[in-house]
C-alpha cells in the first residue's frame, strides 16, 4: 500500500483559469477547496468528486474550537450556489458558471460534486496551472492573501524559452479588474455579470455595477486589502515570495487606475515550469527615450513623471510612442486624461481602423462607446 504523502509535502495543481475566476468568497471557502482539490478523482459513473473526512478538514485548517458543523454547512451552501466567471481575455474566452454541484456532508466525511463543465480545469491538468503548496495556503489567515498569493503565483513563471536569471516580475492590474479578483466586490448580480459576458469587459463598469462592495474607498482597499495581503505573504518565509507594488495614477487629482505588482522569487519558488502565461518585465524609464517623447509631445502639458510613464508602457519604444501619438493627434474628440490614453493605446497596441484611414482620421471606432467609455476601457486594461 502506498505511504500517504506528508501534510508539509502536500501539494495540488490549481488551474490557471480558475484562479483568475472573478468571485466573492471566505477564507473558509478557499481552504476547503483547496484541501478538496488534493483529492478529487472520479467515481465509477465518471463524475469528478472528492471526499475529506471533518477530522483531515480540522487538522489542516487547525480549527479547535467552534461548530464546525455549523461553519462548514454555510460553507458547502456557498459554495453550492455561487456562480463563478473565469476569463481568458487574450484568447476571447470567458465561462460563467457553479463550480460545486452538489455537497454533501454525512458520516463525519465531506463530498464535493463539481460541475462537470469544469473537468478540463480540475482533473489530469497538464498544462497552464499553478502547482500550490496545501501547509503555505492553510497558514493564510487573510481571504485577501490567500486571493492574492495564488494570482501572483499564477503570473510568476518563466515560459521554458524566456528565463530570465533574476526571478523579477511586474504583474499589473487594473484597480477594478483587481477588486473583483480578490472578492472585494461581489460578481454575483447579474447587472455584474452583463457586463461581465462582453468580449472586451469593462471592469469600471461592473464594479460600478455591483450592489455589494467592500471597502469602496482606494484609501481602506490599500490598508485593510493590499497592504494586509502583501505584508502577509511577505512574512511567510515558507511562501517564497517578496512583493511590493506601485500604482499607476492618472488626472490632476492623481486618481489610482492600476495596481503594479513587483514579485520576487525566493528559493523554494526558483524552479523554471512551462506557462502559458504572458509575462511583463520590469522596465525604468531610459532617460534618452524621455527626451525624445517630451520634444514629441511639446504640444501637451506633461509632467516629467507622466512621460516616463509611458516610456515604460511603450518599454522604452519610441516608434510605439510615435504611433500612439499620431493616432490621437486624429482624434476628432480628445482625451480627458491624455496620460492614461496614450498608456493604454500602447499596452493594447491599438491601430487606425482602415474606415479611418480612408477619412483621414485616425480615430478608434466610436459606433458602440462615446468617447468617455471608450477611454474607461481603455484604462482598465
Amino acid at each position: 500500500m502506498k505511504e500517504p504523502i506528508p501534510f508539509e509535502e502536500v501539494e495540488y495543481k490549481k488551474s490557471n483559469f480558475l484562479i483568475g475566476a472573478k468571485y466573492k468568497s471566505s477564507l473558509l471557502e478557499n481552504k476547503v477547496l483547496a484541501i478538496s482539490l488534493t483529492k478529487v478523482r472520479k467515481d465509477e459513473n465518471g463524475q469528478l468528486i472528492s471526499t475529506v473526512t471533518a477530522s483531515e478538514l480540522k487538522k489542516y485548517m487547525k480549527k479547535t474550537n467552534g461548530s464546525f458543523y455549523d461553519q462548514l454547512y454555510s460553507c458547502a451552501d456557498n459554495l453550492a450556489n455561487r456562480q463563478i466567471v473565469m476569463e481568458d481575455r487574450e484568447n476571447n474566452k470567458f465561462m460563467i458558471l457553479n463550480i460545486v454541484q452538489t455537497a454533501l456532508y454525512d458520516n463525519g466525511k465531506f463530498t464535493i460534486k463539481y460541475n462537470s463543465d469544469l473537468e478540463k480545469y480540475l482533473y489530469g491538468l497538464q498544462q497552464n496551472f499553478t502547482k500550490l503548496s496545501l501547509p503555505v495556503m492553510m497558514s493564510f489567515k487573510s481571504v485577501y492573501s490567500f486571493r492574492l498569493y495564488e494570482l501572483l503565483k499564477s503570473k510568476a513563471y518563466y515560459p521554458r524559452d524566456k528565463k530570465r536569471p533574476e526571478n523579477l516580475f511586474r504583474i499589473t492590474f487594473s484597480l477594478s479588474e483587481l477588486k473583483l479578483d480578490l472578492g472585494a466586490v461581489n460578481s454575483s448580480y447579474d447587472r455584474v455579470q452583463r457586463v461581465l459576458k462582453s468580449s472586451t469587459p469593462d471592469y469600471d463598469k461592473a464594479v460600478e455595477a455591483a450592489k455589494e462592495k467592500t471597502f469602496a474607498r482606494w484609501g481602506d482597499f490599500k490598508d485593510r486589502v493590499i497592504d494586509v495581503a502583501v505584508n502577509e505573504i511577505n512574512s511567510m518565509a515558507e511562501a517564497c515570495m517578496n512583493v511590493s507594488y506601485e500604482l499607476g495614477k492618472a488626472g490632476r487629482g492623481g486618481k489610482v487606475y492600476e495596481v503594479s505588482f513587483i514579485v520576487k522569487l525566493t528559493s523554494g519558488l526558483m524552479e523554471l515550469m512551462e506557462q502559458d502565461v504572458v509575462l511583463t518585465p520590469v522596465v525604468s524609464a531610459d532617460m534618452r527615450v524621455v527626451e525624445l517623447i517630451d520634444s514629441l509631445l511639446e504640444d501637451e502639458d506633461m509632467r516629467i513623471k507622466d512621460i516616463k510613464a509611458i516610456a515604460i508602457a511603450a518599454e522604452n519604444d519610441f516608434e510605439r510612442v510615435k504611433e500612439a501619438y499620431d493616432i490621437y493627434r486624429r482624434q476628432k474628440v480628445k482625451a480627458a486624461n491624455f496620460t492614461g490614453w496614450m498608456v493604454a493605446a500602447i499596452k493594447n497596441g491599438y491601430k487606425a481602423s482602415k474606415k479611418s484611414q480612408r477619412s483621414g482620421f485616425h480615430d478608434f471606432p466610436q459606433n458602440e462607446y462615446d468617447f468617455e467609455q471608450l477611454e474607461l476601457q481603455l484604462l482598465s486594461n
